[in-house]
This record gives C-alpha cells, structure tokens and sequence, in this order.
C-alpha cells in the first residue's frame, strides 16, 4: 500500500528514483522489524549475518539490491494506471 502511494505521488519521478525509495522503505521496515523481533524479542526469525555489507545482521545490502528490483517489477507491471484511486 505504501509503494502504492508512493507510485501516485511521484508519478513525474523516473523508475528508478521510485525504485530507489521503494527499497529505502522496505529496508527501513525490514531492519525496524528484525530490530524488534530478533535482537530484542530474540526471535531469530531471520539473520544476514553471513552476507556481506550486513547491518546487525538485519538487512544486507544484497537484499536491498533485491528490493530494488522487485520494486521495478511492481511499479512497471504490478502497480499502474490508478491502484491509488482503487485503493482509496
């Protein structure tokens, strides 16, 4: 839903700005849960520890990588013409 509003409000924006800061947030989430859930709840739900350019084992820049690209996916075929208007 985010990346959804994220696709409306940056429509004049290029992919790849939209895709940049797709994996900004996903990352951020990602690292605030796995901060919550397995360094402080010590839930080991997942742990990049072994990848490298890792951040307490939270998130890894690899993954990041990923997320970008699954943002282009989602922004050129998943999320197009009016997902915010349906949404909202």
């Amino acid at each position: 839903m985010i990346l959804a509003c994220i696709a409306q409000e940056m429509k004049r924006l290029p992919m790849s700005a939209k895709c940049l800061m797709g994996a900004l947030i996903i990352t951020a989430v990602e690292l605030l849960f796995g901060y919550i859930f397995n360094l402080k709840y010590g839930m080991n739900v997942w742990d990049y520890s072994n990848m490298p350019l890792n951040f307490l084992g939270q998130i890894c820049l690899p993954f990041s990588v990923l997320w970008f690209l699954l943002c282009f996916v989602l922004f050129k075929w998943v999320i197009k013409d009016n997902l915010y208007g349906r949404l909202f």
